[in-house]
């Protein structure tokens, strides 16, 4: 792999290994480790919520009713994969929970220009 870098980086490097008494490839790839985290925690997936897009069609805004694996933990504002048969999923965010969370108002956050509501 190359890496450009800026020559005032370059230099530095150059002098850190030097210092060192090692190569500069060397002292890059340990600078770079250094850098990483080493013990981040893995992301947490997005919730997804599958939706009947029968009745939801082309509408930017719409409300839907959710399964009780889909409800566990759900809030206002809370952005969620909406997934669907032979549909690509798309992102969208929770606006509002009634009857006691058993059902969701969606927005897409990918609506195209001009479909809102």
């Amino acid at each position: 792999m190359t890496v450009n870098l800026p020559d005032a980086i370059a230099q530095r490097l150059g002098a850190e290994a030097t210092r060192r008494g090692r190569g500069v490839d060397q002292v890059r790839a340990e600078v770079i480790a250094a850098g990483l985290p080493h013990d981040a925690p893995e992301a947490p997936s997005m919730r997804e919520i599958f939706v009947d897009f029968n009745h939801v069609g082309h509408a930017y805004r719409f409300r839907t009713r959710l399964f009780r694996s889909e409800r566990k933990g759900l809030a206002v504002s809370d952005i969620v994969l909406v997934v669907g048969d032979a549909v690509e999923p798309r992102r969208a965010q929770v606006l509002q929970l009634a009857d006691e969370g058993r059902e969701a108002e969606l927005a897409f956050l990918d609506a195209p220009f001009g479909a809102r509501d």
